[in-house]
Protein backbone atom coordinates (compact mmCIF):
# COMPACT_ATOMS: atom_id res chain seq x y z
CA UNK A 1 0.00 0.00 0.00
CA UNK A 2 1.65 3.50 -0.62
CA UNK A 3 1.44 6.59 1.54
CA UNK A 4 -1.35 7.94 -0.61
CA UNK A 5 -3.78 5.31 -0.89
CA UNK A 6 -3.39 5.00 3.07
CA UNK A 7 -4.12 8.83 3.30
CA UNK A 8 -6.99 8.18 1.45
CA UNK A 9 -8.05 5.79 3.85
CA UNK A 10 -7.29 8.19 6.34
CA UNK A 11 -9.44 10.76 4.39
CA UNK A 12 -12.51 8.92 4.39
CA UNK A 13 -12.50 7.55 8.39
CA UNK A 14 -12.24 11.48 8.76
CA UNK A 15 -15.49 12.05 6.50
CA UNK A 16 -17.41 9.39 7.97
CA UNK A 17 -16.35 10.45 11.15
CA UNK A 18 -18.16 14.25 10.69
CA UNK A 19 -20.66 12.72 8.57
CA UNK A 20 -21.87 10.34 11.28
CA UNK A 21 -22.56 13.85 13.85
CA UNK A 22 -23.53 16.28 10.88
CA UNK A 23 -26.24 14.14 9.46
CA UNK A 24 -28.28 14.63 12.32
CA UNK A 25 -28.25 18.26 12.31
CA UNK A 26 -28.48 18.43 8.21
CA UNK A 27 -31.19 15.90 8.34
CA UNK A 28 -32.90 15.88 12.16
CA UNK A 29 -35.25 12.81 12.98
CA UNK A 30 -37.94 14.51 15.03
CA UNK A 31 -39.37 10.83 16.61
CA UNK A 32 -35.07 10.70 17.29
CA UNK A 33 -35.44 13.59 18.84
CA UNK A 34 -38.27 13.56 20.99
CA UNK A 35 -37.06 10.29 22.17
CA UNK A 36 -33.67 11.99 23.03
CA UNK A 37 -35.10 14.55 24.65
CA UNK A 38 -37.22 12.37 26.68
CA UNK A 39 -33.80 10.48 27.93
CA UNK A 40 -32.51 13.62 28.41
CA UNK A 41 -35.28 14.25 31.22
CA UNK A 42 -34.86 11.11 32.77
CA UNK A 43 -30.99 11.92 33.46
CA UNK A 44 -29.41 13.47 36.95
CA UNK A 45 -27.61 16.22 36.22
CA UNK A 46 -23.58 16.42 36.28
CA UNK A 47 -22.09 18.11 39.56
CA UNK A 48 -19.90 21.08 38.32
CA UNK A 49 -17.20 18.93 39.29
CA UNK A 50 -17.53 16.14 36.94
CA UNK A 51 -18.56 18.44 34.39
CA UNK A 52 -15.66 20.22 35.07
CA UNK A 53 -13.61 17.03 34.98
CA UNK A 54 -15.24 15.13 31.69
CA UNK A 55 -14.90 18.67 29.46
CA UNK A 56 -10.97 18.78 30.68
CA UNK A 57 -10.63 15.09 29.42
CA UNK A 58 -13.17 15.78 26.53
CA UNK A 59 -10.86 18.45 25.13
CA UNK A 60 -7.97 16.28 25.78
CA UNK A 61 -9.27 13.40 23.67
CA UNK A 62 -10.39 15.86 20.82
CA UNK A 63 -6.80 17.89 20.73
CA UNK A 64 -4.72 14.55 20.55
CA UNK A 65 -7.14 13.14 17.93
CA UNK A 66 -6.75 16.09 15.94
CA UNK A 67 -3.17 15.99 16.36
CA UNK A 68 -3.12 12.33 15.77
CA UNK A 69 -4.60 12.77 12.60
CA UNK A 70 -2.20 15.37 11.28
CA UNK A 71 0.69 13.36 12.46
CA UNK A 72 -0.59 10.02 10.96
CA UNK A 73 -1.14 12.27 7.52
CA UNK A 74 2.41 13.25 7.70
CA UNK A 75 3.48 9.87 8.82
CA UNK A 76 5.17 11.13 12.27
CA UNK A 77 6.47 7.97 14.14
CA UNK A 78 4.45 9.32 17.62
CA UNK A 79 0.87 9.66 15.52
CA UNK A 80 0.22 6.17 16.18
CA UNK A 81 0.81 6.00 19.76
CA UNK A 82 -1.03 9.04 19.88
CA UNK A 83 -4.17 7.91 17.97
CA UNK A 84 -4.38 5.03 20.54
CA UNK A 85 -3.70 7.08 23.49
CA UNK A 86 -6.80 9.32 22.01
CA UNK A 87 -9.11 6.15 21.29
CA UNK A 88 -8.49 5.29 24.98
CA UNK A 89 -9.47 8.33 26.40
CA UNK A 90 -12.71 8.57 24.46
CA UNK A 91 -13.56 5.07 25.26
CA UNK A 92 -13.09 5.78 28.93
CA UNK A 93 -15.12 8.54 28.48
CA UNK A 94 -17.61 6.56 27.56
CA UNK A 95 -19.70 5.54 30.71
CA UNK A 96 -20.44 8.75 31.60
CA UNK A 97 -21.68 9.44 27.96
CA UNK A 98 -25.22 8.29 29.65
CA UNK A 99 -27.95 6.67 27.15
CA UNK A 100 -27.78 8.02 23.35
CA UNK A 101 -30.23 8.10 21.04
CA UNK A 102 -29.09 7.95 17.31
CA UNK A 103 -31.24 8.14 13.61
CA UNK A 104 -30.48 4.97 11.99
CA UNK A 105 -28.50 6.42 8.81
CA UNK A 106 -26.31 8.64 11.16
CA UNK A 107 -25.50 5.22 13.37
CA UNK A 108 -24.09 3.48 10.22
CA UNK A 109 -22.21 6.02 9.41
CA UNK A 110 -20.89 6.27 12.60
CA UNK A 111 -20.46 2.33 12.87
CA UNK A 112 -18.40 2.55 9.15
CA UNK A 113 -16.21 4.96 11.02
CA UNK A 114 -15.60 2.88 14.24
CA UNK A 115 -14.95 -0.03 11.29
CA UNK A 116 -12.01 1.95 9.85
CA UNK A 117 -10.73 3.09 12.85
CA UNK A 118 -9.39 -0.59 13.23
CA UNK A 119 -8.33 -0.63 9.91
CA UNK A 120 -5.91 2.42 10.50
CA UNK A 121 -5.08 0.39 13.87
CA UNK A 122 -4.46 -2.50 12.07
CA UNK A 123 -2.41 -1.03 9.65
CA UNK A 124 -0.09 1.05 10.95
CA UNK A 125 1.05 -1.37 13.28
CA UNK A 126 0.94 -4.83 11.47
CA UNK A 127 1.39 -4.12 7.89
CA UNK A 128 4.01 -2.86 5.45
CA UNK A 129 2.17 0.63 6.42
CA UNK A 130 3.92 0.25 9.48
CA UNK A 131 7.35 0.76 8.01
CA UNK A 132 6.50 4.09 7.57
CA UNK A 133 6.10 5.07 11.03
CA UNK A 134 9.16 3.94 12.20
CA UNK A 135 10.94 6.73 11.47
CA UNK A 136 9.87 10.30 10.67
CA UNK A 137 9.97 11.22 7.10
Amino acid sequence: MSKNQFRWILFAWLLLSVFSVAFEYIWPNPIANQAYEYVLEQETEWTEREFSTLSLLAGVAIVSAIVSYVGLLLFKSWARHLFVFSLLLTLCLYPWVGVTVFDIYSLVLSELSTLLTGVILMLVYYSPVAAFYEHDT
